[in-house]
């Protein structure tokens, strides 16, 4: 009887703090605090001898420094680059109460401490939900789970699906959604999901609102993902969809495009003798896109777009002087002719936006296509792993780009550069790890600008991460 009383009196008090102002999603520190307490602290007190809760605390702190990454085109002092530190916590729960029901909740903060440029203001940031969710395990017939609320979804290597709120970095990755998993047999699994996110978070309440922009465009989109397991091969089957709801705003004085893309496509893995493992995914591209850069002249195209990966990793024999593997691929997006007319090729990443294999690379885009926004790219790489010790690894990896289609009246070149990536992984322990990652590009003839006569030699760029991570 306490425990439910002690329940009773954290609702009421709960729906009280948020609810008693005149702006009821914006959360005061003690409206936050007495929140997060709330909804941590408190529900073991309302189990009534079920399951307690499990905490999750997460917090990563990363010191960066890079030259010249937005500006690869400027060789002038103006392409001077910068030094922070930045702070990710994440803390919530996980309840299962009963072996057919999860509820889980978490918050997250990221802020930013710049030294150069010193002039930079220093803000703490908004305090979000990039969890709260509710799912649902049941057997009818075939075992089914229904999870519905903000969460985090991820397919394969996250090519096209990983990433719900790219504009807002490495703080949140999550999804609004409503997904659906199915195991006809046992090694089949059916996944259907809803997603949809406007421009700024305003479906849960947000402490210090600085309303930053999570995606360019409102949207709403879905998909059908079929994965089929066997002892030594995988295969995958995927149709996807996202529509770009059309909206009157400027982004950079240019009004954004509408675009409503399907996507067709497979992914495989096989292992081969324990120790070979090639992977490969492939998609199409069909749906239209609406060029709006003119707002008196807008113009839809058909999209006819493809792209695909592949990497074959080789697992070595544990030798001291024997790397732990190698690894051989490529990746591809198409881009978009300039000559063709009602018709558009360039690649969308979809929810694909999240780095994969490059942390810096992403900014580099923002002159071009938009942060992290991947199309017209391909690119071949080498990667190999060297143990160091027990706990730490190294890797290097070395990449050449290119664009597949560019303007001659604005590009020298397809070649967009080299890159070189280089990356130590520390485990300290199962809840503290390090990372430091050194990434170079030197870019190609396609990073510099046509208008600038005589020509000039476009300018590389250096990034540094130095990273320490706590998870529980």
């Amino acid at each position: 009887m306490k425990s439910l009383c002690l329940c009773v009196f954290v609702v009421k008090f709960g729906l009280h703090i948020i609810l008693d102002s005149y702006s009821p999603t914006t959360l005061t520190p003690m409206r936050t605090l007495a929140l997060l307490l709330g909804l941590i602290f408190t529900l073991p007190a309302i189990t009534l001898g079920l399951e307690a809760p499990k905490l999750i605390l997460n917090h990563s702190t990363r010191l960066e420094t890079w030259d010249n990454v937005y500006l690869v085109r400027s060789t002038s002092s103006s392409a001077r680059g910068t030094t922070y530190t930045r702070h990710l916590t994440s803390l919530g729960t996980t309840w299962e109460p009963f072996s057919f029901l999860e509820l889980g909740v978490r918050g997250a903060n990221e802020f930013r401490f710049y030294t150069a440029p010193s002039t930079t203001p220093f803000s703490r940031d908004e305090i979000v939900f990039d969890n709260l969710y509710l799912r649902l395990n049941a057997k009818m017939g075939w075992p089914v789970s229904l999870t519905v609320g903000r969460q985090d979804m991820k397919f394969g290597e996250g090519w096209l699906v990983a990433d719900g709120t790219p504009l807002d970095g490495t703080r949140t990755t999550y999804f609004n959604a409503v997904r659906f998993d199915v195991r006809p047999e046992r090694q089949t699994v059916v996944t259907g999901f809803y997603v949809y996110s406007d421009r700024e978070d305003r479906g849960l309440p947000i402490f210090k609102n600085n309303h930053r922009q999570l995606t360019e465009q409102a949207y709403e989109g879905g998909g059908l993902w079929i994965r089929r397991d066997w002892t030594d091969y995988d295969l995958n089957v995927y149709y996807l969809q996202k529509n770009d709801r059309t909206r009157k705003y400027v982004i950079g004085g240019y009004y954004a495009p509408h675009q409503k893309t399907n996507a067709f496509g497979v992914r495989g893995e096989y292992l081969y003798n324990g120790n070979l493992r090639f992977t490969a995914e492939g998609a199409l591209q069909q749906g239209f896109f609406t060029d709006a850069s003119n707002h008196a002249r807008m113009q839809e195209e058909y999209r006819q777009a493809y792209g695909f990966m592949l990497h074959l990793r080789r697992d070595l024999p544990s030798r001291w002087w024997l790397p732990k593997y190698i690894e051989l691929g490529e990746i591809m997006m198409s881009g978009d002719f300039p000559g063709t007319q009602n018709k558009y090729e360039g690649w969308d990443p979809m929810w694909g936006r999240t780095p994969i294999w490059s942390e810096s690379y992403v900014y580099t885009l923002d002159n071009e296509s938009g942060y992290a926004y991947w199309s017209n790219f391909r690119s071949l790489y080498a990667e190999i792993c060297v143990p160091v010790t027990e706990q730490a690894r190294f890797t290097v990896d070395y990449r050449y780009m290119w664009a597949l289609t560019f303007d001659t009246n604005e590009h020298w070149s397809g070649d967009r550069g080299i890159m070189w990536l280089g990356k130590l992984d520390y485990c300290i322990n199962k809840r503290l790890s390090g990372r430091c990652i050194w990434e170079r590009i030197e870019p190609d003839n396609f990073h510099d600008d046509m208008l600038y006569i005589p020509r000039r030699t476009p300018a590389p760029y250096t990034w540094i991460s130095l990273e320490v991570s706590y998870h529980y």
